[in-house]
């Protein structure tokens, strides 16, 4: 089983072949369920994106936004069918890491669209006016962060590409991909999470930080397209990532 790259082929070895859709059905639909989330995202994305290049431009926001609610599900299916489909049955794994990288390069962006923000509200209205800084707020925040530091370091070795593809598989270097792999999005959090508390303390409740900026100036606005366009672009993305297992599957049964 050490020369197994997957659950699936791992299971493979230990089961009868006809016991392999056990962990495939289950693979299956988490990755399905993860997948109706992403739709979601990217739609409403999508739908606010062209809300707000609409708004920039004739100056009427309400209208518009209903009007393309009228269509988030046909947006949905046109980008699943465009984009999401064809990328996620490509065979070559070179392919994938062009678009991680280009995923990865949107985030970064959108990292340094934070911290940029964080400059802007701090020079327009100056800095925790309302003295609301607090470095621990354990009674109202504990079980929300609990659960997010859970989900945040959510990490599946055992997907495609697996312990096969590493171009050097030994004990050490997988180890030192995991830690590198954690180190980064410890990093990632702590970034993101900083900036965007000190720039809205206790106002940022729910939703996300996009929703929080200023839209008030043409410079604003077109700073939150900018936001959008960002936070869309990462997302889709990384959705192709998520059907992994069920592309390894397709091509290695």
């Amino acid at each position: 089983t050490c020369h197994e790259s997957t659950f699936e082929e791992i299971w493979l070895v230990q089961f009868s072949k006809k016991s392999i859709i056990v962990p495939v059905f289950f693979t299956s639909i988490s990755t399905l369920v993860s997948m109706v989330g992403y739709i979601r995202e990217i739609q409403t994305f999508a739908i606010t994106i062209c809300s707000k290049i609409s708004f920039f431009i004739s100056g009427e926001p309400n209208s518009i936004y209903l009007n393309l609610e009228n269509f988030k599900m046909l947006i949905g299916c046109l980008v699943f069918v465009i984009f999401l489909i064809p990328v996620c049955f490509m065979k070559n794994i070179y392919t994938m890491v062009i678009i991680s990288y280009i995923s990865m390069s949107f985030f970064l962006l959108f990292v340094i669209y934070l911290i940029s923000m964080f400059g802007y509200e701090v020079k327009r209205t100056g800095f925790n006016q309302n003295h609301s800084f607090k470095l621990f707020h354990i009674k109202d925040h504990l079980p929300k962060s609990i659960s997010t530091s859970i989900f945040a370091f959510n990490f599946h070795p055992l997907t495609y590409p697996g312990l096969r593809h590493v171009k050097c598989s030994t004990k050490q270097n997988l180890l030192n991909i995991v830690g590198v792999t954690m180190i980064t999005i410890l990093v990632n959090y702590i970034i993101v999470g900083t900036f965007s508390y000190l720039t809205f303390f206790d106002k940022n409740t729910n939703g996300i930080i996009l929703d929080y900026y200023p839209e008030n100036t043409k410079s604003e606005k077109i700073l939150a397209i900018i936001g959008q366009i960002l936070c869309f672009g990462f997302i889709l993305l990384t959705f192709s990532f998520k059907f992994m297992p069920i592309r390894y599957f397709k091509y290695n049964k």
